[in-house]
């Protein structure tokens, strides 16, 4: 580069040398000074047109492909590059065979927008993936998905299926989402709701605490599998697909900075179907919605959890049978995960303290009860040195996105 403005430099000065040399001579005079111009503006375009046609890929960008058992693999903007012999373009199933991803029947596409575009296996031949402005996008037929966080392969169940699921099995009418029914057996003869939101319990907390005995629920389980939850993975913006039914992009709810939903919430749907409906919750009003009855607590008794508080108010409302829906929202174990992380002494506590709530709140419910428990996020172990929390959340890793979806009755 030095050299290069020094010979920048020296041809200057010679063209100016000989225009004045020649200044005597108006014709050589004339030629001159356009041979300087000539030289002039091809060395400005030599050096702007590279900064004007360059695409500012933002460098932390990543892409992880998960499953329902494990993250299959993760890919950041040099190792996209290397592997598209620096295109920053490549067929999707080309994308999919390099990390051996061959044996699938379709994907769901995360993005910081939606994460509702379903690709089935046989629609992939033109779809490609590629590095723009925002990162990484995936480009079919005329149409582009910007922002696009991950690949969740063959997932049969996700956050929106709460809402349709019980409209469809307490019969309500004049309902739409963007979620589908999820059907199982033993599932008729409820005329109430009963959902349990545990903040922060992802599916793998779940299936592991589950398999070794740590929690238990006595109750019919009638269902429960993995579910995908809404990008970015994080209460507000979960929580608002879980009350709906729709994706982010319909909900209005995509930063933890929106709390007004653009779409009704099961609160609407079930007062229009003549149930009434009550929200118990914490002190934070991280979304506006609204209920017969409301009770936003905070930590009363200073026990460093408002849990407790929940927890007392659930059976109140429940001993009282005011609510045909009760959603009742725990916070603690995202809290402590938070603080202590992940299967810490400390978290684990946390957990069985919270299925010893719900053990004693199951007393209260009848066999007209659907029994939902679900969560809007999971969670990982910080590997940032600059997050000053052990366990964190937000990402579009297997650890983040995977929730429990569980339907149970008495």
């Amino acid at each position: 580069m030095e050299k290069f403005f020094h010979r920048l430099a020296l041809c200057l000065l010679i063209q100016v040398d000989l225009f004045f040399c020649m200044i005597k001579d108006q014709r050589k005079a004339l030629f001159s000074l356009i041979v300087v111009l000539v030289i002039m503006t091809s060395i400005t375009l030599g050096i702007l047109l590279p900064t004007l046609t360059r695409i500012d890929i933002p460098l932390d960008s990543r892409l992880y492909v998960i499953s329902e058992n494990e993250n299959l693999a993760l890919v950041n903007v040099t190792d996209f590059t290397n592997l598209t012999d620096r295109s920053l373009e490549i067929s999707l199933l080309s994308f999919l065979e390099i990390y051996e991803i061959t044996d699938f029947d379709h994907i769901t596409i995360i993005s910081t927008i939606d994460g509702s575009e379903i690709f089935y296996k046989n629609d992939l031949v033109d779809v490609s993936l590629k590095l723009g402005e925002s990162g990484f996008l995936l480009t079919f037929e005329s149409c582009e998905i910007d922002s696009v966080q991950g690949i969740a392969i063959d997932f049969e169940y996700s956050i929106v299926d709460i809402a349709p699921t019980m409209y469809q099995l307490l019969g309500f009418t004049n309902w739409s989402t963007e979620g589908n029914p999820i059907s199982f057996s033993n599932s008729s003869g409820f005329s109430k709701t009963l959902l349990i939101h545990l903040d922060g319990f992802g599916w793998r907390f779940w299936e592991n605490l589950t398999s070794l005995g740590i929690i238990e629920l006595n109750l019919n389980i009638l269902f429960a599998q993995p579910a995908l939850t809404a990008y970015p993975s994080i209460t507000n913006v979960a929580t608002a697909s879980m009350l709906s039914g729709f994706w982010p992009a319909s909900t209005g709810i995509t930063t933890r900075q929106n709390h007004i939903l653009d779409v009704d919430t099961i609160f609407e749907v079930a007062g229009a179907n003549n149930l009434t409906t009550e929200i118990i919750e914490g002190s934070a009003g991280f979304l506006a919605i609204d209920a017969d009855y409301e009770s936003w607590l905070p930590d009363i008794n200073q026990s460093g959890s408002n849990d407790d508080e929940i927890f007392q108010k659930t059976i109140q409302s429940l001993n009282s049978s005011r609510a045909d829906l009760l959603f009742t929202h725990f916070h603690g174990i995202d809290d402590v995960g938070h603080s202590y992380g992940p299967y810490s002494f400390e978290w684990l506590s946390k957990i069985e303290q919270v299925f010893d709530y719900l053990a004693e709140i199951m007393d209260y419910v009848d066999n007209e009860t659907l029994i939902i428990i679900s969560a809007d996020h999971g969670m990982h172990l910080s590997e940032s040195a600059e997050d000053y929390r052990l366990g964190t959340h937000g990402g579009s890793q297997w650890e983040d996105m995977l929730i429990p979806l569980i339907f149970a009755r008495k």
